[in-house]
């Protein structure tokens, strides 16, 4: 098993920043984001809802200078319009923040050229014909689209001029319409719901090293989850304590990393 790299979710929570703290000097080697939301009066966000906010823009930064103090790098979920103003972006900068995850070229293009790192957000929803066809040159990673987890014979596929980061974590069907509802959202009818886990997108840690020749981070989501949520997932999928899963299927057999053609919509 190589040393895996994570991504994980911050909720700007005080009882997830001590978690994170007090376990820095294991946890930071193995982290490679937390990803963080920008402060919320600075963009808008289906998740303002679900996801908790500090109470002000000092509060936001003490949490930021706290986690950098702790060894983490800050990912910036920064899925902001292309004509976002420069001092925004220079704001985040002057924080200490060079991760930006980015839905559009055209910014990206901008913070990679000043020097910043940058991540194609998943809601580019990029399949393999994007990446193969399309100039990505200003993205340093690409997140998978979740339809991803389900092929791991395009996988293989991909491009290798690009690092990857594939989300591990999520339950939804990946043939599901409505990718970006939250399990607060009953009324939404996904797949996952009607029809059973058997197209779940969902991979269990001890599934990881079928994946580990092709990826370089592991997302783990669920920056509007519960505190107790996400520390369980850090503890299952980073440290590989399986008492801790949080959600039960069976991946066994070679339906379940093998793509469903007919299944899924580009």
């Amino acid at each position: 098993m190589k040393n895996r790299q994570f991504e994980i979710p911050f909720n700007h929570t005080e009882e997830l920043l001590l978690f994170l703290e007090n376990n820095s000097s294991k946890l930071s080697r193995r982290v490679k984001h937390v990803l963080v939301a920008p402060y919320y009066k600075d963009y808008t966000s289906t998740r303002h809802k679900q996801a908790k906010k500090p109470l002000d823009r000092n509060a936001y930064e003490e949490q930021i200078k706290r986690l950098q103090n702790a060894n983490y790098t800050i990912s910036l979920l920064f899925n902001m319009p292309e004509t976002v103003e420069q001092s925004i972006i220079n704001y985040y900068i002057g924080l200490g923040i060079n991760t930006f995850i980015i839905n559009s070229n055209a910014l990206a293009k901008t913070i990679h050229n000043l020097g910043c790192t940058t991540i194609a957000s998943i809601t580019k929803r990029l399949q393999l014909e994007n990446i193969e066809n399309e100039d990505l040159s200003m993205f340093d990673y690409i997140v998978l689209d979740y339809t991803f987890n389900a092929s791991l014979d395009r996988i293989q596929k991909l491009p290798k001029q690009y690092k990857y980061i594939l989300m591990t974590n999520a339950t939804c069907d990946f043939t599901c319409d409505f990718y970006t509802h939250w399990r607060e959202n009953n009324n939404l009818q996904c797949p996952i719901l009607i029809n059973g886990s058997k197209n779940s997108t969902y991979i269990p840690q001890e599934d990881l090293g079928l994946f580990d020749e092709y990826i370089s981070i592991y997302k783990l989501q669920g920056r509007e989850f519960d505190t107790s949520y996400i520390c369980k997932d850090i503890m299952y999928y980073v440290y590989g304590l399986k008492k801790y899963r949080t959600y039960n299927i069976d991946t066994s057999g070679d339906y379940y990393y093998r793509y469903k053609e007919k299944e899924v919509k580009n």
